[in-house]
């Protein structure tokens, strides 16, 4: 017969029907090679771990280099890609909702309003 597993005394071993001993001999091999194989799984969790640390910390990084611009820093305009918006008036930075923007060129009402105070300039006259 061959040597009992440990925490099994001799003599019970001993006592023990052979095709028993034969079965716990496999199930002790089997636990050893799962033990081996949770350390390895253990190990590569870890790894995959820092991986997903690492690879968060530098998402972060591009999302925050992606939302800056020469208009929240202080990169120059030219570091601004150029599918970005130039700081013109009338740009989405204006405070003014889509469609809301004034358009380029003289505005309505402008010639009305230097008629009024050309006319007040008179009148002080």
């Amino acid at each position: 017969m061959t040597r009992p597993p440990a925490g099994i005394p001799h003599a019970d071993w001993k006592a023990t029907p052979t095709s028993l001993c034969a079965l716990l001999l496999k199930l002790v091999e089997q636990n050893r090679e799962l033990r081996e194989l949770n350390q390895s799984l253990v190990d590569q969790n870890q790894c995959l771990t820092d991986q997903v640390t690492t690879l968060a910390t530098r998402v972060a990084q591009l999302e925050e280099q992606k939302g800056r611009s020469s208009r929240n820093s202080s990169q120059p305009p030219s570091s601004d890609g150029p599918g970005q918006r130039g700081s013109d008036f009338g740009s989405s930075g204006s405070g003014q909702a889509d469609g809301q923007r004034r358009k380029r060129g003289g505005q309505q009402g402008i010639r009305a309003m230097a008629v009024i105070c050309c006319r007040r300039i008179s009148a002080m006259r």
